[in-house]
């Protein structure tokens, strides 16, 4: 029997790879939901969506590096029969959940303006209404 968890790796752990990460995890058994904010996908994304925990992913579609895998995810976890939510935010981009800009200064019109990462307060707060909302209702005492 799965121990009863959550799994959610904030959105900057490693640079988005905390989201990878939560997905690759989400189909071992042990957790009873995950989220993830934006990373890369498994190889093998069908396999690694068979069986997994109900999942909600954000993605932020003005982010270059991994816009793409909103549809690509929410299109497997359909074909598994997986609960979830998968949202792709317009104006945001990655790294669109962290509050503050952790990058110095001089970079930053290069990473928001050609690369489309930074921090997006709106599309912020709605993500984590929903995370919040999402872990209350699947780790609720039962």
């Amino acid at each position: 029997m799965a121990e009863a968890g959550c799994l959610a790796l904030m959105p900057d752990l490693f640079h988005g790879m905390g989201g990878g990460f939560a997905l690759v995890l989400a189909g071992r058994g042990r957790y009873d939901a995950a989220a993830a904010n934006y990373g890369r996908l498994p190889d093998d994304l069908d396999s690694a969506m068979k069986g997994a925990c109900p999942v909600l992913a954000t993605y932020g579609a003005k982010g270059r590096a991994f816009r793409a895998n909103a549809g690509k995810l929410e299109a497997a976890l359909e074909r598994a029969g997986v609960e979830h939510e998968v949202r792709l935010y317009p104006d945001a981009g990655h790294s669109f959940p962290n509050d503050t800009d952790n990058v110095p200064h001089a970079m930053r019109p290069l990473l928001r303006f050609v690369m489309g990462i930074g921090p997006e307060p709106a599309s912020a707060a709605d993500a984590w209404r929903r995370i919040e909302a999402f872990f209350a209702r699947h780790l609720a005492a039962g």
